[in-house]
């Protein structure tokens, strides 16, 4: 590991502690008895939309290019999830697929309480019917 990448790691260990020194996670309320979630891909961030929760949505990723998220914080540096971001939004829930990282940024916001879920990447048609039920399964939003 090279200096600057331990140096990194560091200031982002010590900021991590510091926004749950400060009760970060603790005042994380839901929007109108919904979550407050952010969504890690843009698919992800779709599903969300077309199933009506959009108005829960308080981070996306750089690649949730859907314009009506035009307006969320980004949380993540590159394709890389910042726990720091990501904390800043105060969310309840974070939804990511299987190549979302990296591994160990979500194992940070598993640790500090935030629920993470894990949706199957979707490549073809049949793919994206799984993930969308996958989704609205999570959210308790079959019926849509």
């Amino acid at each position: 590991m090279t200096v600057r990448r331990l140096a990194l790691a560091a200031i982002s260990a010590v900021g991590l502690l510091s926004l749950v020194a400060c009760g970060s996670q603790s005042d994380a309320t839901s929007i109108d008895g919904g979550e407050r979630i952010v969504s890690l891909t843009d698919g992800l961030t779709e599903s969300l939309f077309a199933l009506g929760l959009g108005d829960q949505v308080v981070g996306r990723d750089i690649s949730s290019t859907l314009q009506e998220a035009s307006d969320l914080p980004i949380v993540t540096n590159d394709h890389e999830v910042n726990p720091e971001a990501v904390l800043a939004v105060r969310p309840t829930i974070i939804l990511a697929d299987d190549d979302t990282g990296p591994e160990s940024a979500r194992d940070q916001l598993r640790k500090i309480g935030i629920r993470v879920e894990s949706v199957p990447k979707a490549v073809a048609m049949d793919g994206i019917v799984s993930r969308l039920r996958a989704v609205a399964r999570i959210f308790d939003v079959e019926d849509r």
